[in-house]
């Protein structure tokens, strides 16, 4: 299950592996009446996703045919972000709060000596001011503007627990509010293309259902705007 380890498969090979992952995973989940709502590549498979198109297209195209309303979690700014768009999946991009990253948004690898974060601090820290500038932030100080939706804490790291007490009271304190993933408002203020609030929102504004997406997952559309819609609807 490549782990920390790159292993070359064939499509077809990753397909099997991902589908029957996935399978054991849904059936233990939903026997315990939660039901699988998204999808996150490990270790050296997300690595490989973030560089490879068609690895990651391969991915995608497989939680699609297994259930085309899960999530499928990607690191942005990478091939996954694009063949998971492609793919017209629903997407959560992933920042790492105990990591570093290369001017190319990937990951700094494990080899190197700057690779971790897992001083409590510097880690809450990270989060802090990748969430307040919107962007990935490199090690070498550049900065990559990106969506953020949720944040990764390594289980086996140094320090683990402690950072994702302290991230989550910072974040708590600075107002935020956290949800699961399949609760966010860019899966839910329109069901799909088709239901009554996008016709309408689509008639009022002119938008096309392909800019609606994009806008909900950008966060352009405010709940206001489609409440106010809906309230002009119903006086006319």
């Amino acid at each position: 299950n490549f782990g920390r380890k790159r292993v070359n498969l064939t499509k077809d090979e990753i397909k099997k592996l991902i589908l029957d992952q996935i399978q054991i995973l849904s059936e233990i989940s939903e026997s315990r009446g939660l039901p699988l709502t998204h999808i996150k590549p490990h270790g050296a498979l997300n690595n490989m996703a973030c560089e490879d198109y068609e690895l990651s297209f391969t991915i995608g195209q497989t939680i699609k045919e297994f259930n085309r309303e899960l999530i499928f979690m990607v690191l942005p700014e990478t091939e996954m972000e694009k063949a998971g768009k492609d793919l017209d999946l629903k997407i959560a991009c992933e920042i790492f709060a105990d990591r570093n990253y290369e001017d190319n948004g990937r990951l700094v690898s494990r080899d190197q000596t700057y690779a971790l974060k897992s001083n409590v601090i510097e880690a809450t820290q990270n989060i802090i001011n990748m969430l307040n500038d919107k962007a990935i932030l490199c090690y070498s100080g550049k900065r990559i503007p990106c969506q953020i939706d949720t944040i990764c804490v390594h289980g086996d790291g140094e320090n683990a627990v402690d950072i994702v007490r302290n991230i989550k009271n910072n974040l708590e304190k600075a107002g935020l509010i956290f949800k699961p993933l399949s609760k966010l408002n860019k899966f839910n203020w329109f069901i799909n293309s088709s239901s009554f609030v996008a016709k309408i929102y689509m008639k009022k504004t002119g938008l096309t259902a392909k800019q609606i997406k994009e806008y909900n997952e950008n966060g352009y559309i405010e709940i206001q705007e489609i409440s106010s819609t809906l309230n002009q609807v119903e006086k006319e």
